[in-house]
């Protein structure tokens, strides 16, 4: 139902159709469509707000800036400009940042959104990052590996699928940061909220 899927859709098809005797500018071609339909598919809009697994659920995070608060992140709110910054102690290079989510309980999952900051900015979304789900808090499993994330379009979240799995506690690893153009070129981890859902979603 979404034009995003489609054209994904489309995409795949056209690359699936090629021969072995294609030339190597049509497989380049497919292999560039490949690669947006796979941006296309990570900007599928979120399911209703009030199925959030990780709606007013506790989070961590490795740092804040002051003027933030992690509970940001999962307050649901899609509207508000309002967001979380990683701190200042290592903003000045290129370096990890951990947000985790404790669900309460053990959920099936099966995709994580990450909504950009806000407030006329996307560039404090991540460039390298893992997702690793637990169901005690201390043995980690990696189900999702992004490498040079796109940036969002607008106040669009960006949706990360991966297999459905058991899980207690979320956590996106942030390996490779931004340099924010807009805060002297410090790498920081910015984000407007992160929402979980159940496979089926």
């Amino acid at each position: 139902n979404h034009p995003q899927i489609e054209s994904a859709r489309q995409a795949i098809a056209a690359a699936g159709a090629l021969t072995a005797s294609a030339s190597m500018k049509e497989w380049q071609s497919a292999s560039d469509a490949l690669r947006r339909a796979g941006d296309l598919l990570d900007e599928v809009p979120p399911p209703s707000a009030d199925l959030n697994l990780a709606l007013g659920k506790s989070v961590q995070v490795s740092s804040s800036h002051p003027t933030t608060s992690a509970e940001v992140l999962t307050k649901g709110d899609r509207i508000s400009p309002a967001f979380w910054s990683s701190g200042d102690d290592n903003a000045k290079v290129d370096h990890e940042e951990i947000v985790t989510i404790d669900l309460g309980a053990e959920k099936q999952i099966g995709s994580v959104y990450l909504f950009p900051r806000r407030a006329g900015s996307v560039h404090g979304f991540p460039l390298d990052f893992d997702i690793k789900v637990s169901t005690d808090g201390q043995m980690w499993k990696t189900v999702r590996v992004v490498k040079d994330a796109a940036l969002p379009t607008g106040d669009m979240p960006r949706r990360y699928a991966f297999d459905a799995t058991l899980a207690r506690h979320i956590r996106i690893h942030a390996t490779r940061l931004r340099s924010l153009p807009d805060d002297l070129g410090f790498y920081r981890l910015q984000l407007g909220g992160i929402e979980v859902f159940d496979p089926q979603q």
